[in-house]
């Protein structure tokens, strides 16, 4: 087996301001999404998500597993919340719909004028796809 060294292994690398990813809207109001790398033979992608306070992604299952690494705000869907710096992993099969809370401690523990929640945005790595299982709104 053949080990590179660090100078050959790498075939790119790029530093994120998160504030001047040029994400682009999805179908979601409020969701929008900028793909670093993707595949439509396999499915598989390699994107950054960012999803407005109070936004959800829409109902979906994975082919395979994904990541989900939260960078800023906090990722939540029915299994939990997940603020900046959690690392989340989603087995194949899994069926979820992921959103961002509207307001600061959202849930069943959020307090009557609670300040609004940042914009939550996520890199995620889909393995070999999603199969959404909801229309956009229209």
């Amino acid at each position: 087996m053949e080990v590179k060294s660090p100078a050959t292994a790498v075939s790119w690398s790029v530093m994120f301001d998160l504030d001047a990813i040029p994400f682009r809207a999805t179908k979601w109001p409020g969701v929008s999404i900028h793909f670093l790398e993707s595949d439509r033979a396999s499915g598989y992608a390699a994107v950054l998500i960012r999803m407005e306070p109070g936004s959800r992604y829409p109902g979906h299952r994975h082919t395979d597993s994904e990541e989900v690494f939260v960078l800023r705000g906090c990722y939540a869907d029915a299994a939990g919340r997940y603020p900046a710096g959690s690392f989340v992993r989603y087995a194949a099969g899994t069926a979820h719909r992921p959103f961002c809370p509207a307001e600061a401690g959202a849930g069943a523990e959020a307090e009557a004028g609670s300040a609004m929640s940042e914009p939550c945005i996520f890199f995620a790595i889909a393995r070999a796809g999603i199969e959404v299982f909801e229309a956009a709104p229209s």
